[in-house]
């Protein structure tokens, strides 16, 4: 069966409530992930790259600020951090959307990637930031 690409993907369940620990938001940490920064690796064409102009300070401010701002996926009980975070950067002329995964279960680290235009979430995210910061 051939792959399918680009496909819609529906939308992910986002958190309605902070986190139980606010300290955790300051010992997270943010990674490039070598191959979505890479022009050179043949990527997955259902998946984005990171886009050039953003920097790894600049990333960890918007995964610090999508967990002040509950824009992450529900935290699982045996869990502190969600597995999943959610950030808008209005600073590049046009309205980009990121998803942070985190490395592991027992890991403070994330990596990130844009969401793609026809991903359900990045709407959602879109208009709980908007509500939020005003």
């Amino acid at each position: 069966m051939p792959r399918r690409r680009n496909r819609p993907r529906s939308a992910r369940k986002i958190s309605d409530v902070p986190l139980a620990d606010t300290k955790l938001i300051d010992v997270v940490s943010y990674q490039h992930h070598p191959d979505h920064c890479n022009p050179n690796v043949n990527y997955n064409p259902n998946k984005t790259k990171c886009p050039r102009g953003i920097t790894p300070s600049r990333a960890l401010n918007l995964l610090k600020l999508g967990l002040e701002l509950y824009t992450f996926s529900p935290v699982k009980e045996r869990d502190q951090l969600p597995d999943s975070v959610w950030a808008v950067d209005f600073d590049e002329g046009e309205t980009m959307v990121y998803e942070a995964k985190r490395e592991g279960r027992n890991s403070l680290q994330y990596h990130g990637f844009p969401l793609l235009e026809n991903d359900a979430t990045r709407e959602l995210i879109i208009k709980r930031w908007s509500d939020r910061l005003t």
